[in-house]
């Protein structure tokens, strides 16, 4: 008997191919968008939950006041802190901290690889961390001096082989031994190592490398029990005196530092601080994508449900007939739920193939390791099975019931009861309601980016070069490689920083005479050429500032930091920033030398305790592949193991916007997707509407109408319901954009400008998609039209 239904479910399916068709596609779309967003959410969601007792875990972060009463925190700390706590505190039980380097050159068999994510670790971090080591007694090989830990990633990568044990490498012109060897670093980890190095390597009684490196280390302690209030006000206490007595044993006084504690599971997402281990989530991004999911599908879902019913009035005779013969209402509403129910199979299975082709497409935007495999739709299907059956069933169950509540007398009397055009009209709102929404929230949204990209930040980002990475051999060979790139007619000046404007500047506690409590304030290390290459503006500042910036004792500041520390005649004014005073030479005038999701803070510019990290180059021509060809070439005629990058600086400016960007573009996907699918189901429902008015069309026609004026009638409804759905729409999207636009502190105001642009998108979309079927009914013959009536 099922059999028999379906086959009927079939033929009447195939009777209307071009509504099949759009109600297969637009559901089968959704579902595609589901399959693979769900599974970017679940992968947000689970970031280092493959940890044992992950909820035990908790990363021991530095708190210190800041500006304005504010406390700002950071994810490092002193590098006995963990240790201490695990020591004093019964119920942590282990505690382990580690120093991380982006890049480490290692010699093997007498070839030079620079590794990049290399981290110095202590015995206890595999007992805090469950990442597989092939090793029966870890913390032994850890605790030897010289020992290293490869992942089996980079053993194949070095040696062609994963069995590299007791094998010798160099780092730093020592040998080192291999002592184990670890399995990849999982992808749903909020950091990761390609090359783990004994801290016992490095932090030896001659070379206390522990206090040489300060608040560094990254910190994480593991507790026996569920955290409580009660266990977690023992630690920040016992946390406070371990720094307390760090920064004494430094020799620094009046550090005011507490100490906080993020649960490790919940880093990705909640975490954005200076010195983050990775690039984070964000936890409004996913937010942002869960309600696109539910968007899409409730668009298509109600796309679906409308078309199925509206469709279904138009087989009253059938239905008639089936009664006359013998049927029941029962026999009638199995019926229509198989028909819906084959409709939305067919949607799941086209959906399973549309992921496998959207999928990288998705990962690649959000940057998430998003594997679309037979396998990882397996644990899917069953969700997809009852979306299919929530959806296909409530539709075919109340199409049935629509048309058995009449006899079948009245049904053949009557003939196809028609839709009244209020329904066709409130889904067809409905539907353009949603589109508008979307898009000027799309509109708004990319104005938004383009004026944080484009924005003027105060000094020059033009035709400079910046290039990291930097080897030994060449902070070594500062001179000669400076020399080198001056010979170059199109290279125009060259610095070397440890910081630059816009990425990763450090912290430091200044305080001046007038305010002893002090200041946080950010800090740009390098030498004075670096104030000709970004042309920085000043208030005052003599005019060989460049040259004298390069002497240690000397410093830059900007306004914000003047009015803050309550200096009123700066120059020549003596401040202490924590290890030693520095003399004012100049004030800067406040720019933006953060992303735009920041306002303007304290700034200072000196070259004192300087570790080169970039080298800065200004040219004066167009920044090309060649010209970064150029540079590699003269930086290896110094060090030909350098694979560093060499990229334009406005690069690393638009990267501070990159959250922004990948929101930008997954909503340029979305709102693709979701006025796809209102579209198509605007089509159905036109279609069905014009043969509501055929009749009407073919009397007017009869009596002289011509087809212009047919063809205007029909599309006013259309016009109409445009109308409507954007008096709906704009109020919804001002509101949502406005919420949206608070975070930031530079933001465009919203004109009415997206607003008529939406407005004509969508005008100029729903005619293209509808004027073939008014056309086509406005030319129709009345005498072909009277007759089939």
């Amino acid at each position: 008997m099922i059999k028999h239904y379906f086959k009927l479910s079939l033929r009447n399916l195939l009777k209307m191919p071009v509504i099949t068709i759009i109600k297969v596609a637009g559901f089968s779309l959704a579902l595609a968008v589901f399959i693979v967003l769900s599974k970017y959410v679940y992968n947000e969601l689970n970031y280092d939950k493959f940890h044992t007792d992950y909820e035990k875990i908790f990363r021991v972060c530095s708190k210190m006041p800041g500006n304005n009463n504010e406390i700002v925190e950071y994810p490092v700390s002193g590098g006995t802190l963990a240790k201490e706590l695990a020591s004093r505190i019964p119920e942590v039980k282990y505690g382990t901290a580690f120093f991380k380097e982006d890049e480490k050159n290692i010699v093997v068999e007498n070839k030079l690889y620079p590794i990049k994510d290399v981290l110095y670790i202590d015995t206890s971090f595999f007992n805090v961390f469950d990442f597989n080591v092939h090793s029966t007694d870890i913390e032994k090989i850890i605790d030897q001096p010289n020992m290293v830990i490869f992942t089996e990633e980079l053993a194949v990568k070095l040696f062609g082989t994963a069995d590299v044990v007791n094998n010798t490498i160099l780092i730093d012109d020592k040998a080192f031994t291999i002592g184990a060897v670890c399995d990849k670093v999982p992808e749903l980890s909020h950091f990761t190592f390609n090359l783990l190095i004994s801290m016992s390597s490095v932090d030896r009684p001659d070379n206390n490398f522990i206090a040489q490196q300060g608040l560094s280390f990254y910190n994480y302690i593991k507790l026996t029990k569920p955290i409580d209030q009660d266990i977690e006000k023992k630690i920040v206490e016992c946390g406070k005196n371990v720094l307390s007595a760090f920064f004494s044993d430094m020799g620094v006084d009046g550090m005011d530092v507490n100490i906080g504690l993020q649960e490790m599971a919940k880093i990705h997402l909640n975490s954005n601080m200076l010195h983050e281990l990775g690039n984070n989530g964000n936890k409004k991004f996913v937010y942002i994508n869960l309600i696109l999911i539910f968007i899409i599908l409730t668009v298509s879902a109600i796309n679906y449900s409308s078309i199925f019913l509206i469709k279904s009035h138009y087989r009253s005779k059938e239905i008639a007939i089936r009664s006359i013969l013998g049927a029941n209402r029962n026999e009638i509403k199995i019926l229509f739920i198989c028909e819906s129910l084959m409709i939305t199979i067919i949607a799941v299975l086209l959906a399973i193939i549309i992921a496998f082709f959207i999928g990288p497409v998705f990962a690649s935007l959000l940057n998430s390791p998003i594997s679309v495999s037979l396998k990882s739709i397996l644990y899917q299907i069953p969700v997809l099975i009852v979306m299919a059956a929530v959806i296909g069933i409530p539709a075919g169950l109340y199409s049935a019931m629509k048309l058995t509540r009449l006899t079948p007398v009245k049904l053949l009397r009557v003939g196809n009861p028609k839709i009244r055009n209020k329904v066709i009209r409130s889904f067809v709102v409905f539907q353009l309601t949603f589109s508008a929404i979307i898009l000027i929230n799309l509109i708004i949204t990319n104005s938004q980016i383009q004026l944080m990209k484009n924005k003027d930040l105060g000094f020059n980002t033009n035709n400079i070069i910046v290039v990291d990475g930097l080897t030994e051999n060449m902070r070594n060979s500062k001179n000669f490689l400076y020399e080198k790139m001056k010979e170059m007619n199109w290279i125009t000046d060259v610095s070397y920083s440890q910081h630059i404007p816009g990425v990763d500047l450090s912290v430091q506690k200044v305080t001046s005479k007038l305010n002893e409590a002090g200041i946080l304030v950010q800090e740009i290390r390098a030498d004075g050429n670096i104030i000709d290459i970004f042309d920085f503006p000043f208030i005052t500042a003599p005019s060989n500032i460049s040259q004298l910036l390069k002497k240690n004792e000397n410093i830059l500041i900007n306004e914000e930091a003047l009015k803050q520390l309550d200096i009123k005649n700066p120059i020549g004014e003596k401040i202490n920033i924590g290890y030693g005073e520095k003399k004012i030479i100049g004030v800067l005038k406040n720019f933006n030398f953060e992303s735009l999701h920041n306002t303007i803070d304290p700034l200072m510019i000196h070259s004192g305790s300087m570790q080169a990290k970039y080298i800065v180059i200004k040219t004066n021509q167009l920044i090309t592949q060649e010209i970064s060809d150029k540079i590699r070439g003269i930086i290896h005629t110094v060090d030909p193991s350098f694979s560093g990058n060499i990229i334009p600086y406005t690069d690393i400016l638009n990267s501070l916007y990159i959250q922004e960007e990948r929101t930008s573009k997954i909503y340029r996907i979305s709102a693709l997707i979701i006025v796809a699918i209102s579209l198509m189901g605007i089509l159905a429902l036109t279609s069905i509407s014009i043969l509501n008015k055929l009749k009407s069309i073919a009397i007017r026609k009869t009596f002289g109408a011509k087809s212009v004026n047919i063809l205007t009638l029909l599309s006013k409804p259309f016009s109409y319901n445009l109308l409507i759905a954007f008096i709906i729409a704009s109020p919804i999207s001002y509101y949502i954009m406005n919420r949206w636009l608070l975070d930031f502190p530079y933001r465009k105001e919203i004109s009415i400008q997206p607003f008529i642009v939406a407005f004509i998108i969508l005008f100029t979309l729903t005619y293209l998609i509808v004027g073939y079927f008014l056309i086509r009914a406005a030319k129709k013959n009345p005498v072909d039209i009277l007759k089939y009536e």
